[in-house]
Parts: C-alpha cells; structure tokens; sequence
C-alpha cells in the first residue's frame, strides 16, 4: 500500500511540475507579447503625432496659397484667380519643407479638394 502512495504521491508531484513549468512560459509569452504591443503602440502615436502636424503644416501652406477673396483680384469670373502662379504645379518634396517620407509630393491644388 505504501507502493501505491507514493506512486500517487510521484505522479501528483510531477502533474504540478509540469503546470508550474506550463505556467512560466505562458507568463514569458504574455510578457512578450505586452512589451510588441506597447512598442506598436508607441509607433502607432508617434505615427499620429506626425501626420496630425503634417496636418497642421498643410492647413498653413493652403491657406498661404488660397486666391484673395473675389474683389482683390483681377478674375475672368468670380472666384478665379488670374495669378498664373498658383494654379502651376506646386509640388512640395516632403523630407525639405513638411517632413515627409522622401520621395514624397503633395500638390497644392490637390489639397484644395479636401478642405
């Protein structure tokens, strides 16, 4: 009977082995993953912090480059104005003027449709 107990007593002992053993490594997994999505996450902010003042730097060239009102400027009709320069091609290479990714252009008057 003795036998039987300690039997019982081995297979009890290594079962709780095992979970404790099972148990390090999923808090090691969780721990990981915690530390890639707090990462990610910091990226993802810093992500939003850069394309909201790219944002505000945009809104700032735009309104430096809208016509002056109707009255102040000689138009072919109303809300055109005839200052050749702002309808050419402005593009703005990014990592000069508005901290963009190189290689990157924005177009003024492609801006203009979306404010």
């Amino acid at each position: 009977m003795e036998r039987n107990i300690g039997d019982q007593l081995n297979k009890a002992f290594e079962a709780y082995r095992q979970v404790s053993i099972e148990k390090e490594i999923a808090k090691k997994e969780l721990q990981k993953m915690t530390e890639y999505y707090e990462g990610y996450t910091r990226k993802l902010q810093k992500q939003i912090e850069d394309q909201q003042r790219l944002i505000s730097v945009l809104e700032a060239k735009l309104t430096a480059l809208r016509p002056p009102p109707a009255g102040l400027c000689k138009n072919v009709s109303p809300n055109i104005c005839s200052n050749p320069c702002l309808f050419q091609d402005n593009a703005v290479t990014g990592a000069a003027a508005l901290n963009l990714p190189a290689g990157s252009a924005v177009d003024w008057y492609v801006l203009v449709f979306y404010f």
